[in-house]
């Protein structure tokens, strides 16, 4: 509420942008007036630089289907929030992000469903302008750069607000997901929450 731009993106302060970042961006914003722009993001080790992952999304299937949703649930299920441009009215006309006392750890998965719900115009930038430093004892990894019990807690909780409102034609992947959470869950020792006790 509080930016007056057009666009809006957010970022970790610690993670970089490329440097063709703007210009890239304001390239795709004239050339189609999209709602979305999506850039890929490449993960590096903060302790080495080590590049982990060049390019985190492989965006063919989203070129070919053009739906966001089917992308994000079935194929990535996991959303960097260094990855996306958006409209800021397009980001207030589905209320923004929830509150922290919501949604902790996962809000930006949470966020950008609601988001792409809509079926907003998108471009796909598919090189890496963002690159995400992966470092231990973040809010969402341990000492040994392990995701925490917390992040997998946090994200059955914002699939169970997702499943609300989410259009019935997609409810058949959100079994695969809830799994994988849960899977998540068990093996950083949460067992008992694992199970729903």
């Amino acid at each position: 509420k509080v930016s007056q731009s057009d666009f809006i993106h957010f970022q970790d302060a610690d993670d970089f942008f490329h440097p063709t970042w703007c210009a890239s961006i304001r390239k795709s914003i004239g050339l189609g007036e999209p709602d979305v722009i999506l850039n890929n993001v490449s993960v590096v080790n903060v302790q080495n630089t080590e590049v982990l992952v060049d390019k985190f999304y492989d965006f063919r299937e989203l070129l070919s289907t053009k739906d966001l949703l089917l992308f994000f649930l079935a194929k990535s299920n996991f959303i960097l929030v260094a990855m996306t441009t958006f409209r800021r009215k397009s980001g207030l006309g589905v209320g923004g992000f929830l509150p922290r006392e919501v949604i902790n750890v996962t809000e930006d998965f949470e966020f950008h469903m609601r988001l792409f719900a809509p079926g907003p115009k998108f471009e796909v930038i598919e090189d890496p302008l963002i690159i995400k430093r992966r470092r231990p004892n973040s809010l969402s990894r341990d000492g040994r750069v392990q995701m925490r019990p917390e992040v997998f807690a946090d994200g059955i909780k914002s699939l169970s607000l997702i499943r609300e409102w989410l259009p019935p034609q997609y409810h058949q992947y959100l079994p695969d997901i809830f799994h994988r959470r849960g899977a998540g869950l068990f093996r950083s020792g949460k067992r008992r929450e694992a199970r729903g006790e």
